[in-house]
């Protein structure tokens, strides 16, 4: 059993042994009685975790999703893998391992949502085929699960589409899974003059998608770590830094019934929280976006996702055109039939590969013909 399992398990059920031991002490039946049960249900209850997530580790039940090293036999589930794929970053809160090459599987049931493999090149990016890293130019993508491309390999990522359909630029996707605004905020604060390298950076990409105004707000679930960004009472975009984790909170977090804690106060502060504050909160974030990749000197193209017709965005269309935000409906780069089922992957909310291809050469027929498509709203 791991360390940080066990210092919690010491944690939960320490003090409730100790009392149980003193109420023998002092023979005191009826306490000793209702501690004797309240310490085995405890123990029940943990044996009970442990056993699934054994389960899953065993990579043997519904929805599992894993990752596994090159040369590896055995499949785990993601969060088993997370100190292998997955790493703290002081400056992200989390992100990708850089060198980190392997397998991504999802089974449901007794079939495959996809089982593909990913790459991280050593900046932390996602391998991309078809950049060309001696060009003089740089595109960056930012982004979350959909532009880091959960589900599909390397080559099929609509960044990889768009860098081998323009055949010129170096294409760096720096997105991961679970990603948000906040990420893309510091990536272009921090890291984009580093990563552009020698090259001069002219394209930033950001792709929002429905629940991004829940990830600035932070209001998300999965991070232990979150970048904070509020407004002032002026209407104005605050940086309030990193809130850290403690060190076990990554194990913490595997348990469901600290799982279930965890959803009931995020499902608390969303009900408490105006939407149209975090509305106002995402627009600022967009809008500094932009003047920090031109500050970069780069342009700034805002890719709009809804992932269903009927899916709210929870995008202030009109408040970001009027500070000059370029955007980009997905469906405008797509044929009619864009949110038809055989547009995402089989058992799983994630695009399938021929969604990334129509967007990422509609994106490239963007840059040749420098006429980006009408958004349809």
């Amino acid at each position: 059993m791991n360390t940080l399992y066990l210092a919690y398990f010491i944690l939960l059920y320490g003090g409730t042994f100790a009392a149980l031991a003193l109420a023998f002490k002092q023979r005191n039946g009826r306490w000793a009685g209702v501690l004797t049960t309240v310490f085995v249900m405890a123990f029940c209850w943990t044996l009970l975790e442990t056993v699934s997530a054994i389960r899953l580790t065993l990579f043997s039940g519904k929805g599992d999703a894993g990752f596994v090293m090159e040369g590896e036999a055995s499949e785990i589930d993601s969060q088993t893998l997370q100190h292998r794929f997955k790493q703290r970053d002081a400056d992200l809160g989390y992100g990708p391992r850089p060198g980190f090459a392997g397998r991504s599987a999802k089974r449901v049931g007794d079939q495959y949502a996809f089982d593909v493999h990913y790459r991280i090149n050593a900046d932390g990016s996602r391998n991309t085929p078809g950049s060309v890293d001696t060009a003089p130019e740089t595109h960056l993508f930012l982004g979350d699960s959909q532009t880091f491309g959960m589900g599909v390999n390397d080559a099929e990522t609509y960044a990889s589409v768009y860098a081998k359909a323009l055949s010129a630029p170096r294409v760096l996707n720096y997105s991961f899974v679970g990603w948000g605004p906040q990420q893309a905020l510091e990536i272009l604060r921090l890291r984009a003059p580093k990563l552009a390298g020698g090259s001069r950076l002219t394209e930033v990409y950001f792709m929002v998608c429905c629940g991004h105004d829940q990830r600035f707000a932070g209001l998300s679930t999965w991070e232990s770590e979150k970048i904070v960004f509020r407004l002032d009472g002026s209407g104005q975009l605050v940086y309030g830094g990193v809130q850290r984790g403690s060190a076990i909170s990554p194990w913490l977090n595997r348990l469901f019934t600290v799982k279930l804690l965890r959803d009931l106060i995020t499902g608390w502060r969303l009900r408490t929280q105006p939407q149209s504050a975090r509305d106002a909160l995402l627009r600022e974030g967009l809008i500094e976006m932009k003047r920090r990749a031109e500050a970069l000197g780069a342009r700034f193209t805002l890719i709009a996702h809804r992932g269903a017709p009927a899916t709210r965005l929870p995008l202030d269309v009109e408040g970001l055109s009027r500070a000059g935000v370029e955007i980009v409906d997905v469906s405008s780069l797509m044929s009619a039939g864009l949110y038809a089922k055989g547009d995402f992957l089989p058992l799983d909310p994630h695009p399938n590969p021929a969604w990334h291809r129509a967007v990422g050469e509609g994106l490239a027929a963007r840059i040749r013909d420098t006429r980006p498509p009408a958004p349809r709203w």
